[in-house]
């Protein structure tokens, strides 16, 4: 199992670039899920997504995003869970 995270910086209109991000994680997600790899192995993909809020420590954000990650996890893998 791998974990990787990435921010996105310097949105302007955030609800607008949320949804955007939303349906990119949902795309990746699915794209992942309708490709075979080596050996004919499916590989699923969960993400656990959420903003930053201004001026919020760096660690929690973490926190949240990877609770985010465990709940897609728990809920049956193969999923995006975004915590707001």
């Amino acid at each position: 199992m791998k974990q990787f995270q990435f921010e996105v910086k310097n949105i302007t209109s955030l609800r607008n670039q949320l949804e955007k991000i939303k349906k990119a994680c949902e795309t990746i997600r699915e794209r992942f899920a309708n490709e075979t790899f080596v050996n004919k192995e499916r590989i699923t993909l969960s993400l656990g997504a959420t903003p930053l809020r201004e001026g919020e420590e760096l660690l929690d954000v973490c926190r949240r995003v990877d609770d985010a990650l465990y709940a897609a996890k728990a809920a049956g893998k193969n999923r995006l869970v975004w915590f707001d």
